[in-house]
């Protein structure tokens, strides 16, 4: 890499030889095993994700989430506190 006249055409070049090394492992039986592998996780993983939004959705229509159970967003003002004249969050 020495031969190179810049930082960035030393980069560029490293880059481009990782990416020919990339290409080369996954036409490897390797490579291909590995690529397989990866797939069959992911798959996987979004098989579990649709699995938990149905149960979810299902959930939700049959009543069975209370509002306390349910996923809420921002800050929670008890309503035992005294309202202050300022409407700024925290006062």
């Amino acid at each position: 890499m020495d031969r190179y006249c810049a930082d960035d055409c030393k980069a560029d070049a490293r880059r481009w030889q990782r990416a020919q090394a990339n290409l080369k492992y996954r036409a490897s039986q390797l490579g291909k095993q590995a690529r397989q592998a990866q797939a069959i996780r992911y798959r996987a993983r979004r098989k579990e994700q649709k699995d938990a939004e149905t149960r979810q959705q299902t959930a939700s229509k049959q009543g069975q989430l209370n509002a306390s159970e349910q996923p809420r967003e921002g800050c929670h003002q008890d309503e035992s506190e005294e309202k202050s004249c300022c409407d700024r969050p925290g006062c």
